[in-house]
């Protein structure tokens, strides 16, 4: 049976008014493609042209005014302009996000631009990382059925200021992966429960088609260290971290309603954002009184609740941002989601994948089509920059938000009530007694534990060990509220204290 169309909005008329620049949703296109020998720009280009088939409007990807692009591993300089090129969409404006932005900045200028006069919006990005892979390379572009000819975006944006500290700088502390496990290590949950919750997102994936890979998994082949899941940093295992060695690519239209009148394109293509709310204050997981929290997800819940009328717990379909088990729990925990609720759309970046900077993507594509599927229905898409050093949230629906959809930024109200914790200025110059405030334990041809402790001044540090008695000491027990003794930029266990108190 052929799907039921809206032939116009008014079923809606009576409901809420709409304003003929406000923005919609109006055509959805992904690609997962297996088959190797991919170049990113040829996959945002047939995302691109499904996205338009999706719409079902002829003409409408000549009105295209501008491309917004994240940018990805890749070495294009100006994708945007490639695609608006394609399409014969010459005169389009062209912008490029640098890894550090909020994948949520680009919907947020869409809606700005289209309620600026713009006709329609591209949001597109890809990664051909699965095939680079094959090839030897990760940044290389292959032969490209089209090109970029070098030129420049009309726009970049690029992040204020850094994900990361100074001092795990300085300790050479930035893979994600170890970040992230600090974080699940001082959430408090045992291992069993976290293999628990990510293999049920596997079944997610298993019934997602655009998923890279749709196999479910069990707990017990997730227990770290095991032969199907080899150990990272405790308690974390490959499984459990991002995958984006994926070919994947999503491209979406954002249109005015008076376009969308104009090229009568069905209602029921339709899918309204309601409310885009970022935090961009950064504080790096170091200088965070509370590891296992984010005052800046709570701030977003309860503004995006503010200005819909709709709670995080309220939304009928959730999918939160998802590159480590750890980033999910900590904005479950803050958002107010309960523990036994589905909290994503596409079985998450370990196993639906996580194309490098462009996941929100594809999860919105998903939870668009979804919503389209669900008349009435609210959902609630999240995005993370960092170890969850920037947080936002979006809420959509197939009914309009009324005049438009509100941009909102909550970055200063974090700020100002969640000041800072200090680290120490000069690291290596550090020696004490310091409490630990969370550790996890590296894999590798020398186990190395890190632990963020703090000293007596109430500054933090961030140490690590290779010593057999702190590897024994820390491999399964998070040694949280024991003591060290640090010595520059390592530590050892205090005899009678810490895990094996």
């Amino acid at each position: 049976m052929g799907r039921q169309i809206r032939s116009a909005d008014a079923s809606w008329s009576n409901v809420r008014p709409m304003q003929a620049t406000t923005p919609v949703l109006v055509g959805i296109g992904t690609i997962t493609d297996h088959g190797g020998g991919n170049d990113p720009l040829d996959l945002m280009i047939r995302a691109l042209e499904l996205a338009a088939d999706d719409a079902g409007a002829s003409g409408l990807l000549g009105r295209v005014d501008a491309v917004m692009v994240p940018r990805g591993t890749w070495a294009h300089p100006d994708p945007g302009r490639a695609l608006a090129d394609h399409v014969g969409a010459s005169g389009a404006r062209t912008l490029v996000a640098d890894a550090g932005v909020l994948q949520t900045t680009l919907f947020g200028r869409a809606v700005d631009a289209v309620r600026g006069g713009a006709r329609a919006v591209v949001i597109a990005g890809g990664e051909a990382a699965a095939s680079a892979k094959r090839a030897g390379s990760t940044t290389a572009p292959r032969p490209s059925a089209v090109t970029d000819a070098g030129s420049s975006p009309d726009e970049v944006v690029s992040p204020h200021g850094m994900v990361i500290s100074g001092l795990e700088i300085a300790r050479s502390f930035w893979t994600p992966a170890h970040q992230y496990a600090l974080i699940e290590r001082a959430l408090g949950r045992t291992p069993e429960e976290l293999d628990r919750t990510w293999a049920g997102w596997s079944q997610v994936a298993a019934a997602n088609p655009e998923a890279w890979r749709r196999e479910v998994v069990t707990a017990s082949s997730l227990a770290f260290g095991s032969a199907t899941n080899p150990a990272v940093a405790h308690p974390y295992g490959r499984r459990h971290c991002s995958q984006m060695n994926v070919d994947q690519a999503a491209a979406l239209i954002v249109v005015s309603v008076e376009t969308a009148r104009s090229l009568g394109i069905p209602a029921d293509r339709w899918v309204f954002p309601w409310a885009i709310v970022e935090s961009n204050h950064m504080v790096p997981v170091p200088n965070r009184r509370d590891v296992a929290g984010s005052p800046g997800f709570a701030a977003v819940g309860r503004r995006l609740a503010q200005l819909t009328g709709v709670a995080p717990a309220d939304a009928s379909l959730v999918d939160l941002y998802s590159c480590f088990p750890s980033a999910v729990e900590v904005q479950r925990r803050e958002l107010g989601l309960p523990a036994d609720r589905a909290l994503t759309v596409t079985g998450g970046m370990s196993f639906a994948g996580g194309p490098f900077n462009n996941y929100v993507l594809q999860s919105t594509a998903r939870m668009a089509q979804l919503l389209r599927a669900a008349p009435g229905e609210r959902g609630l898409v999240t995005a993370i920059s960092g170890m969850i050093t920037k947080q936002a949230g979006m809420l959509w629906s197939s009914e309009p938000p009324g005049e438009s959809c509100v941009v909102a930024e909550v970055g200063e109200e974090v700020a100002a009530a969640n000041p800072a914790v200090p680290v120490v200025g000069e690291p290596d110059r550090t020696a004490g007694v310091a409490t630990v405030v969370t550790s996890t334990l590296v894999a590798g041809d020398a186990p190395r534990v890190w632990v963020l402790g703090e000293l007596a001044s109430g500054e933090r540090t961030l140490v690590s060990s290779t010593s057999s008695a702190a590897v024994h000491a820390f491999a399964t027990d998070t040694g949280i509220g024991g003591s060290i003794v640090v010595a520059g930029a390592e530590f050892e266990p205090v005899e009678g204290s810490g895990p094996d108190r």
